[in-house]
């Protein structure tokens, strides 16, 4: 009798610590999971902060991206049981580059223009990924609907001028190659961008009756307050 009563409970003890093993397991698990998620977030959010990072001047902007990021290291030190020095490591880059996006003294050299499809298309996609990531950031009441508004503008003006600077710059280059009928098509192709757009950005409209003087012979270069230099015909007036 006693040992049928040992042999239970030797078996519920084993049964018990199973169960046990088990659910630790699946607490390990369910953290390198969201670990893994959380990381993968972070690389997305990366190539978001880069984009932005050479793209739209302004700097506060990627600052959110990169507090985003910040957060989500944050929750995958919280996670993690192991050795935490790395972690630890680009946190406090992470922090050191959001002090140097906030105090920057010299404002940061940036440009719409892409050399192919592919690349416009890419840098569109990131300019709408970071809008989400601000609208995101508005419903955890960490940004002001106020602020949002005005970034969610700058964003559409970036994502406008990716297309149009890189066509005027694929403009150029035809002129600079003598090709003026290659150089009219591209030229009249931002146009046509520009005045489907429903940006209220007064440069908008100032864009489009440049473009208009440039391919009529009329004015030989572009303001210098609207496109960056790369944008600039560097040789005569389309005619």
């Amino acid at each position: 009798m006693f040992s049928i009563f040992l042999l239970s409970f030797l078996l519920i003890a084993t049964l018990l610590m199973l169960s046990v093993i088990n659910r630790v397991q699946e607490q390990r698990r369910a953290r390198r999971f969201k670990q893994r998620r959380l990381r993968l977030r972070i690389a997305d959010l990366e190539e978001i902060f880069a984009c932005l990072d050479q793209t739209v001047p302004n700097r506060v902007i990627a600052k959110h991206i990169n507090d985003q990021i910040l957060e989500y290291t944050q929750d995958v030190l919280a996670l993690e049981s192991g050795d935490t020095e790395h972690i630890q490591s680009i946190l406090q880059n992470l922090e050191a580059r959001g002090e140097d996006l906030t105090s920057a003294r010299e404002p940061k050299t940036t440009s719409y223009q892409r050399d192919s499809d592919l690349q416009i298309a890419q840098a569109r996609f990131y300019i709408n990924e970071a809008g989400k990531v601000l609208r995101q950031r508005v419903t955890q009441g960490l940004l002001a609907e106020e602020e949002f508004e005005i970034y969610r503008e700058e964003l559409g003006w970036a994502h406008l001028m990716i297309g149009v600077v890189s066509l005027i710059a694929q403009g150029n280059k035809a002129i600079a190659r003598g090709d003026l009928f290659s150089a009219h098509a591209y030229y009249s192709k931002a146009q046509h961008q520009l005045m489907e757009s429903a940006h209220p950005d007064p440069r908008r409209l100032r864009m489009i009756r440049e473009l208009g003087e440039i391919m009529s012979g009329n004015r030989d270069a572009f303001s210098t307050d609207l496109l960056p230099h790369e944008a600039l015909p560097d040789s005569d007036a389309l005619l």
